[in-house]
């Protein structure tokens, strides 16, 4: 989702930084919030945002039965996540 320019994505903004600052303390993560969480969550996150097309290309295939595919894909998802932890 991008965030528009403006009032409005001001206050398309602030819904979701108050759904996520709930979500967190719900789930025990501590942070004043005043500033993005440290570099290594922004990581986790950018990391998250590349494993996101390679997971829906593996339920398509998956979905379509493409036994061949899936296991092309999968090993994919496997580089990408052993490169992500380098």
């Amino acid at each position: 989702m991008g965030i528009t320019v403006g009032l409005q994505g001001d206050a398309i903004y602030g819904a979701w930084r108050d759904a996520v600052k709930d979500q967190m303390l719900a789930r025990g993560y501590e942070t004043d919030l005043h500033h993005f969480p440290d570099a290594e969550f922004l990581q986790i996150v950018a990391g998250f945002r590349q494993l996101r097309p390679a997971c829906d290309e593996l339920a398509t295939a998956s979905a379509a039965n493409d036994i061949p595919d899936m296991q092309e894909v999968d090993e994919a998802v496997v580089q990408l996540v052993k490169d992500f932890g380098k």
